[in-house]
């Protein structure tokens, strides 16, 4: 699929939320020992921003829903390039941030060498230390694109797409109940039951013009994250403003607001700086800022040197996937 100029500078705004929540409400509550006194706290950075972060995932993934062809192994091929593609960069940030932890640690966020080693593999590991919060997110993600190549080896497409929107149904469908009726479950399957709730919102907004059981679903989850906070409504409006084009005039303004050239640039990069941005960043502010400060400007210590590190971690698992495409073509 074509980039889309101004979806790339949505990812841009997202991402720079997201690093504001954790760097002002996030850390007022990790109990190390020093606060910050920011207004605004981005309260909402985690939640609702992450959310629109599987929303696209599952937008990018509906070409993939509807042209692979039926078959295990090729379903399976494909999920192994999605995983290679997001591998190299994770792999990087974590180390990266287990040596950075060792040397400049944060009380209460210290990670040892096997919780590393067992965050290597990927996936989510119950009862396991993660190195970076980011792991959670992709951790789901994964989870959810196997599940989209599993049912990708059914071979007509119609029963495939039916398919997973019935599974994702009853998944979230299930997950509330649970949570209302106060069940026990593993955090790892809230995490799970969010990526999912995104991931079909997204699908349904990729396939509502041609699958008009995506109406109903959409209009549902829409309601629920709407009464959970009104951003969701907007944020999804602004998506589906930026997915599809509405008349000259107004493409033209979306594309000059969301889509300059520093928010695209941010958007291409928001990946590697939401694996590098958390802990490293944490760890600058508890060293570099001091107690209860509330001079926002110091917040471009930890946004600013995480943001290059982020540029270097693009370059090097750029470089590592180049070099493994042309071993594996030759």
């Amino acid at each position: 699929m074509k980039k889309n100029p101004a979806i790339e500078g949505l990812r841009g705004i997202l991402m720079i939320w997201i690093v504001l929540y954790h760097y002002t409400f996030v850390y007022n509550g990790l109990g190390v020992g020093k606060t910050v006194a920011f207004t605004p706290v981005f309260n909402n950075g985690g939640a609702v921003g992450v959310e629109l972060f599987f929303v696209l995932s599952g937008f990018f993934l509906v070409g993939s829903l509807t042209n692979l062809g039926g078959g295990i192994l090729d379903s399976l091929k494909w999920f192994a390039k999605r995983y290679w593609r997001l591998w190299p960069a994770y792999a990087i940030s974590i180390t990266i941030t287990f040596l950075w932890m060792l040397l400049l640690p944060v009380p209460g966020r210290v990670v040892d060498f096997p919780s590393y080693v067992c965050n290597l593999l990927f996936i989510a590991h119950p009862g396991v230390d993660y190195v970076d919060g980011a792991h959670w997110y992709i951790a789901a993600l994964l989870e959810l694109q196997l599940l989209i190549a599993v049912l990708c080896a059914i071979k007509n497409k119609k029963v495939r797409v039916y398919s997973l929107l019935v599974i994702l149904t009853f998944l979230i469908v299930f997950g509330q109940a649970s949570l209302r009726l106060g069940w026990e479950r593993p955090i790892e399957l809230n995490w799970f039951l969010t990526g999912a709730e995104g991931i079909l919102i997204g699908i349904c907004i990729g396939l509502i013009k041609e699958y008009k059981i995506c109406i109903p679903i959409l209009g549902v989850l829409f309601l629920w994250l709407t009464h959970l906070s009104w951003l969701y409504a907007f944020y999804i409006s602004l998506f589906c403003l930026c997915a599809y084009p509405i008349n000259e005039r107004i493409d033209m303004i979306k594309d000059r607001i969301l889509g300059n050239s520093i928010l695209v640039w941010i958007g291409g990069i928001s990946y590697c700086w939401y694996l590098i941005h958390q802990n490293i960043g944490y760890s600058l502010m508890y060293y570099t800022l001091p107690d209860r400060t509330s001079n926002l400007l110091l917040l471009f210590i930890p946004m600013i040197a995480t943001l290059f590190m982020a540029i270097s971690v693009r370059f090097l698992s750029d470089k590592i996937i180049k070099q493994f495409s042309k071993k594996y073509e030759s």
